[in-house]
This record gives C-alpha cells, sequence and structure tokens, in this order.
C-alpha cells in the first residue's frame, strides 16, 4: 500500500495559491515541496506525505484556522479545473443538484485525488445531512488531526456545486479502528 495524492491536485492547489499572491509565503516555508510539485508529472500519484506538508505548511504560514481556510479556497477553485470539470457535470446531470444526493459521489471524488488512503462511504442523515466516514486509514494519517480536518475542506465544494451554504466538519475519530467520521449540514435552497 502507497498512499497517494494526485499531482494535478498538488499542481492546482499551488496554481490556486499563486493567484492568491500566497505562494511565495508558502515557498519560503516549504520549499522542497513546492519544488517537487512543481516538477511532478501532472498525471502521477506522489507520496500522500506531500499533501500532509501542504497542510502543515499552509498552517505555518497563515495560522491553523485560517490556513485550512485558504486551502479551503483553493480546493473550490478546482471546480473549474479538467480534473473536475467532466466530474461534476457527470455527476449534476443524473442526481441534480441537492446535496444528500450528489454528496454521494464524495466516495468517487476523494478516488480521483487520494489513492490507499482508506475506504469512503456515505449515508443520510436526516433530509438536511450526511455522514461520511473513511476507514482504513494509515496510521500515520489517522493520527494526524489537522490532515483530517483539511479534508473536511475537501468536502465543502459539494456546496457550492450544489449552490447552497453549508459546512463539513471532522466529528469522530478513531485510532485504533484507523477511521474518521465527517458531518456535512446544509440549508436547504429556497
Amino acid at each position: 500500500m502507497n498512499p497517494s495524492v494526485q499531482a494535478s491536485y498538488m499542481k492546482n492547489v499551488l496554481g490556486a495559491l499563486e493567484k492568491q499572491g500566497r505562494l511565495s509565503a508558502l515557498a519560503a516555508e516549504a520549499p522542497d515541496l513546492v519544488r517537487t510539485v512543481a516538477e511532478a508529472p501532472r498525471m502521477r500519484w506522489l507520496p500522500v506525505a506531500h499533501n500532509v506538508r501542504l497542510v502543515e505548511a499552509a498552517a505555518a504560514c497563515f495560522g491553523a484556522e485560517r490556513g485550512l481556510s485558504v486551502l479551503a479556497d483553493c480546493v473550490a477553485g478546482q471546480l473549474d479545473s479538467p480534473l473536475w470539470r467532466g466530474f461534476v457535470g457527470s455527476a449534476v446531470r443524473l442526481l441534480g443538484r441537492d446535496p444528500g444526493s450528489l454528496g454521494r459521489w464524495l466516495p468517487q471524488a476523494f478516488s480521483l485525488v487520494f489513492r490507499d488512503c482508506g475506504q469512503w462511504d456515505v449515508e443520510a442523515d436526516g433530509e438536511q445531512a450526511l455522514r461520511v466516514r473513511v476507514r482504513g486509514l494509515p496510521a500515520d494519517l489517522v493520527g494526524h488531526r489537522l490532515w483530517l480536518r483539511s479534508l473536511a475542506i475537501g468536502m465543502t465544494p459539494l456546496f457550492t456545486v450544489c449552490r447552497c451554504s453549508g459546512e463539513a466538519e471532522l466529528e469522530t475519530v478513531d485510532e485504533a479502528a484507523r477511521s474518521a467520521g465527517y458531518r456535512l449540514r446544509w440549508k436547504p435552497v429556497p
């Protein structure tokens, strides 16, 4: 098992940071990471440690909460990238813009970005909430709370696509079972 992150995703995050004028701060904090990602072919799978380091570097540069918020902006900005445009368009055509329906595709979305980083499942939790669980996380990832919280950020573009307001939060972590649970809640679209 080689926990990995898609290089194109990492490149897109760095590109978004550059557009925001924040890449130089991150490059000062993590120059080897920025260089490695910049030099990687877009379709290569990189060790997931690079994604963990990106989260850590954003937190070091901007503070933990602001760093996660900055990364959230980068993730949402990827919806127009080639990797996501086709995926999101197909999902919306099949399921519409209801977060409860469209949110069931989160496991497939995470499989575009991460490999060998756990198995994802989604279940409804009432009419305006979903529970998302990941099982079989590698031991070094399940113990990294900041990285686990950053995964919730990866779920928030769901609300952008569905044109509603909502939040995604890390709810539970079971290091012994190597699992984490998330809750997504949204307000109905008027």
